[in-house]
């Protein structure tokens, strides 16, 4: 390396860890305002731990692990993983955690295998309770998310399983590292999409220019500080305990890490200082500051607020009215729309249907959207709205649009959800959400999946309803579309209301002048 190209190394190193230490800041300020507790941990640096084994060094100078070089690096693998290693297993630690640069921040996207199960752009996290009292996010890099390791392997699964044992029911970990290239700014956009109660912990781990900035800058913007290179200093028994160059801490560092972070929180005392979810909602009463989702997912986004305003002028009932919605295609409407609307109607005050307004469907939105209002116009309670740019649309969820050819994918709506429910639901007192059991497309049904778990996270009911049969088949809209292009108006009549009969009547005559 030349002279210049160690000044300007030098000089971009610099420039990373001012960036760095501004975004630090930023996070500091923005997580201590909501009293989270703030914890950054110093993953393990090879120049730091003393006493390294001739393997470990090698590794750390020549390694830098490729899964799709598994049989040359065969005898590697069986030394770090046993004997009987095999490449299903391998693949399946380390086959996942595709990131892709989203809007605001890269995003991680979903995987499965048998071992490894990203959901929502989160690694699970193995013993995570149902019922708890506060959470405690991880972040960083790819050593956080599980980089070779199994679900119940990461630092995330250990240290819930040890909070588990002391304090149950009261702390879920929700492992939200990246990887894959992220760095700190990514993490912050992340952080700000989260909801926090008091009491509440982040995590955030080693990335990049970071590793470089001590101690002192962190206990000085508030975040405590914890370093981990020393626990690796032989000798000890840990045996293997990373995989390659970057120091992918495997099974035994992870437990190592997670014992370490525990002990900290404990020292903190902050395991036993979470407020109790029925404080919260008191606070949340007698103060709306208690309660912050933090800066939403699209910030002050002018169209965004634009609907919001304009779903507002449609605003029914009062706070304690029982709100409910349903988001439909209705491409086009047929009697297993308006029964899915019939059931939902009669367990609410008032129903809001919001029809796809994204024009990538065989119907036109206008065609569909008079099809909707004409079916449930008896319907006294039922208001049917446009959906706008913001709930499944090309920005929030695109792969809706192009589930046809995405039979088997693993997909991401969790963007999607978190704008409904930070944004649409609160502005329309929205506290239930109805959707149509979904046997035969695996997108929908996926979505409906995800809708289960994050909705009840805002405070939002989620509700699957039955579908409607129809000659030992559910009514479908694409079983009409199906009907349509064939020709076959008499079987169309038995599954659709009759302005929507007369509306696909007319147009097949016009197409077949």
């Amino acid at each position: 390396m030349t002279f210049i190209n160690k000044i300007n190394r030098k000089l971009h190193t610099l420039s990373e860890i001012r960036e760095s230490k501004y975004v630090l800041k930023q996070i500091a300020n923005y997580l201590l305002n909501l009293d989270v507790h703030i914890l950054y941990v110093q993953l393990p640096k090879s120049n730091k731990i003393k006493g390294l084994t001739e393997f470990e060094q090698e590794r750390i100078k020549n390694w830098c692990f490729d899964f799709n070089k598994y049989k040359k690096e065969l005898s590697k693998l069986k030394m770090l993983y046993g004997e009987d290693i095999t490449q299903e297993y391998i693949l399946s630690v380390f086959d996942g955690g595709v990131v892709v640069d989203g809007a605001k921040r890269k995003v991680l996207l979903d995987f499965q295998s048998e071992h490894q199960h990203i959901i929502n752009g989160r690694r699970i996290t193995v013993g995570q309770p149902k019922r708890y009292h506060n959470t405690i996010y991880t972040h960083g890099a790819c050593t956080w998310r599980g980089t070779g390791v199994e679900d119940q392997e990461t630092i995330a699964s250990f240290l819930q399983q040890l909070i588990n044992i002391d304090y149950p029911l009261a702390y879920r970990i929700v492992n939200s590292a990246i990887g894959r290239g992220s760095n700190i700014r990514d993490d912050f956009e992340m952080i700000k999409e989260q909801t926090y109660f008091p009491g509440d912990i982040v995590i955030l781990g080693s990335h990049g220019a970071i590793m470089n900035i001590g101690r002192s800058f962190f206990e000085k913007i508030g975040i405590v500080y914890l370093t981990t290179s020393s626990l690796f200093n032989r000798p000890h028994n840990y045996g293997e305990w990373f995989n390659d160059t970057v120091l992918h801490t495997n099974k035994r560092g992870n437990k190592v890490l997670a014992d370490a972070i525990y002990k900290v929180l404990n020292e903190m005392k902050w395991l036993t200082s979470g407020v109790l979810i029925e404080e919260h909602k008191k606070r949340i009463l007698g103060n709306n500051k208690s309660l912050t989702k933090g800066e939403r997912i699209y910030g002050d986004n002018p169209e965004l607020l634009k609907y919001i305003d304009l779903l507002r002028q449609y605003k029914q009932g009062d706070a304690e009215s029982n709100i409910g919605c349903i988001v439909m295609n209705c491409n086009p409407f047929t009697l297993g729309h308006r029964y899915l609307i019939e059931y939902a109607s009669l367990r609410v005050d008032y129903l809001y249907i919001f029809v796809v307004e994204e024009n990538r469907s065989y119907f036109t939105f206008d065609d569909r959207f008079d099809l909707v209002c004409k079916g449930t116009a008896d319907l006294k309670n039922v208001r049917v709205l446009p959906s706008g740019n913001f709930i499944i649309s090309a920005i929030t969820f695109p792969g809706y649009f192009y589930k046809d050819n995405l039979k088997e994918a693993k997909i991401d709506c969790s963007n999607d959800l978190n704008v409904f429910a930070q944004y649409i639901a609160p502005a329309l007192n929205i506290k239930n959400r109805f959707a149509g059991e979904e046997p035969l497309d695996p997108v929908t049904n996926q979505y409906n999946m995800a809708m289960a778990e994050i909705l009840p996270q805002y405070g939002i009911q989620f509700h699957v309803i039955p579908r409607k049969i129809e000659g030992k088949e559910v009514i479908s809209a694409s079983r009409v579309r199906r009907y349509f292009e064939a020709g076959k108006l008499d079987e169309i009549k038995e599954i659709v209301p009759n302005a929507t009969y007369n509306y696909l009547v007319n147009r097949y005559n016009k197409e077949h002048d």
